[in-house]
C-alpha cells in the first residue's frame, strides 16, 4: 500500500481500536515494528539451530577423523 492510501485511511476504526495514536501512519510504523521484531526473532532462532547443527558436524567430524588416523597410529607404534 503506498503511502497516499494510508493517509486516506478510515482513522475512525483506528481510533475505535486505540490503535496507534488514530494515524494509518502509526498503525504502518507498528505494523513494520512487529514484522521487524518477528524477522529479528526468527533470524535468532535460524542461526541458534544452525550453529548447534554446525557444532555437531564438528563432533562427527573429529569422531572419524580419531577413527581414521588410529589405526596407522597403532602400525607406527608396533613398528617401535
Amino acid at each position: 500500500m503506498d503511502n497516499a492510501t494510508w493517509s486516506n485511511y478510515d482513522t475512525s476504526l483506528i481510533l475505535n481500536n486505540g490503535l496507534a495514536g488514530g494515524t494509518a501512519d502509526g498503525l504502518k510504523t507498528q505494523i513494520i515494528a512487529s514484522i521487524a521484531a518477528a524477522n529479528t526473532s526468527r533470524i535468532n532462532y535460524i542461526q541458534g539451530v544452525l550453529q548447534k547443527r554446525r557444532n555437531r558436524l564438528m563432533e562427527i567430524n573429529a569422531d572419524h577423523v580419531l577413527k581414521v588416523v588410529a589405526p596407522f597410529e597403532l602400525q607406527l607404534d608396533l613398528l617401535d
